[in-house]
Protein backbone atom coordinates (compact mmCIF):
# COMPACT_ATOMS: atom_id res chain seq x y z
CA UNK A 1 0.00 0.00 0.00
CA UNK A 2 0.86 3.70 -0.78
CA UNK A 3 -1.47 5.23 1.96
CA UNK A 4 -3.30 4.02 4.80
CA UNK A 5 -7.35 2.59 3.21
CA UNK A 6 -9.90 4.39 4.15
CA UNK A 7 -12.09 1.76 5.98
CA UNK A 8 -8.71 1.28 7.71
CA UNK A 9 -10.73 1.11 11.38
CA UNK A 10 -12.64 -1.96 9.60
CA UNK A 11 -9.71 -4.04 9.22
CA UNK A 12 -9.97 -7.34 11.83
CA UNK A 13 -6.31 -8.22 10.52
CA UNK A 14 -3.69 -9.90 10.71
CA UNK A 15 -5.03 -12.70 8.96
CA UNK A 16 -1.86 -14.94 9.21
CA UNK A 17 -0.52 -16.30 11.98
CA UNK A 18 3.70 -15.65 11.21
CA UNK A 19 4.19 -19.55 11.67
CA UNK A 20 1.87 -19.92 8.82
CA UNK A 21 3.89 -17.99 6.68
CA UNK A 22 6.59 -20.65 6.65
CA UNK A 23 6.83 -23.44 3.82
CA UNK A 24 6.87 -26.79 4.65
CA UNK A 25 10.60 -27.42 5.70
CA UNK A 26 9.68 -24.50 8.52
CA UNK A 27 11.83 -21.99 5.98
CA UNK A 28 10.70 -18.41 5.11
CA UNK A 29 9.63 -17.87 1.69
CA UNK A 30 11.23 -15.52 -0.50
CA UNK A 31 9.23 -12.47 -1.98
CA UNK A 32 10.50 -10.32 -4.88
CA UNK A 33 8.03 -7.45 -5.66
CA UNK A 34 9.82 -7.48 -8.85
CA UNK A 35 10.03 -10.70 -10.14
CA UNK A 36 13.35 -12.36 -12.37
CA UNK A 37 11.39 -15.41 -12.92
CA UNK A 38 7.98 -13.61 -13.57
CA UNK A 39 9.15 -10.36 -15.37
CA UNK A 40 6.28 -7.43 -14.92
CA UNK A 41 4.98 -9.30 -11.36
CA UNK A 42 6.48 -11.18 -8.42
CA UNK A 43 8.14 -14.10 -7.88
CA UNK A 44 7.11 -16.30 -4.01
CA UNK A 45 10.17 -18.93 -3.92
CA UNK A 46 10.42 -21.57 -1.23
CA UNK A 47 13.89 -22.55 -1.65
CA UNK A 48 13.33 -26.45 -0.63
CA UNK A 49 14.34 -28.44 2.17
CA UNK A 50 17.92 -27.31 2.50
CA UNK A 51 16.79 -23.79 2.67
CA UNK A 52 19.60 -23.17 -0.16
CA UNK A 53 19.37 -21.65 -3.85
CA UNK A 54 19.51 -24.48 -6.35
CA UNK A 55 19.21 -28.16 -5.52
CA UNK A 56 17.45 -30.73 -6.50
CA UNK A 57 14.74 -33.43 -5.68
CA UNK A 58 13.39 -32.04 -2.46
CA UNK A 59 15.98 -29.41 -2.18
CA UNK A 60 14.96 -27.92 -5.16
CA UNK A 61 13.70 -24.43 -5.17
CA UNK A 62 9.76 -23.50 -5.76
CA UNK A 63 8.73 -20.83 -7.82
CA UNK A 64 5.05 -19.23 -8.72
CA UNK A 65 3.76 -19.41 -12.33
Amino acid sequence: LVAPPDLEDKWNGPYLKKSQLLDPWGNEYLYLSEGQMNIGSFDLICLGADGQEGGEGENADIVND
